[in-house]
């Protein structure tokens, strides 16, 4: 039989965040939003960034209560890469990811495959960097807290409804404190 060493968890906390409620009227929160994003993962972060950086505000709504614990993902591709440094996180990747060029997968002792990706001198990035989706989203995070002035994140805010009308959308969300209605254009 097989030994395998004690199975050690990777040393992440994750910051627990509030979930908060704004002002509403008759269960539709007082003002619009000219962008309303829904999910806090590295799809929706990256995005609040980029509209960040051109001077876009916007409100993401993510119904967890922190960054995801485990890893839904765990490589990072160059073109990737290429964004996050535009979108001025790329440092946060450096420093976690282990790059990485090639690989190989044994099945009972024998290597069933092998693989070289691409890589020359004037490549920037590595093809791939390793780094758990936790801490992919905590690095995103970093980045959207500096833009808390474009970047309203709410924690506990799942959306339950979509509905298009003539001047944008409406959203159905339910949190903690209750649920509400916001508009989007």
């Amino acid at each position: 039989m097989t030994s395998y060493p004690e199975y050690v968890p990777y040393p992440f906390q994750a910051e627990h965040h509030v979930a908060t409620h704004p002002v509403c009227t008759n269960g539709l929160e007082d003002h619009s939003h000219r962008v309303v994003i829904a999910g806090g993962g590295p799809v929706g972060f990256a995005t609040a960034l980029g509209l960040a950086k051109q001077g876009v505000a916007s409100v993401v709504l993510e119904a967890d209560d922190s960054v995801c614990f485990g890893s839904r993902a765990i490589c990072v591709s160059r073109r990737s890469l290429e964004i996050l440094h535009r979108l001025g996180v790329g440092a946060g990747f450096d420093a976690i990811g282990l790059p990485w060029t090639g690989g190989r997968s044994f099945y009972k002792g024998q290597e069933v495959l092998r693989f070289e990706m691409p890589q020359d001198d004037n490549q920037q990035f590595a093809p791939m960097v390793n780094m758990a989706q936790y801490s992919i989203e905590k690095t995103l995070l970093d980045g959207v807290q500096a833009y808390h002035h474009l970047i309203e994140v709410r924690w506990q805010t799942a959306v339950t409804g979509i509905t298009r009308n003539e001047d944008g959308v409406r959203l159905a969300v339910k949190t903690p404190q209750g649920a509400y209605q916001l508009h989007t254009d």
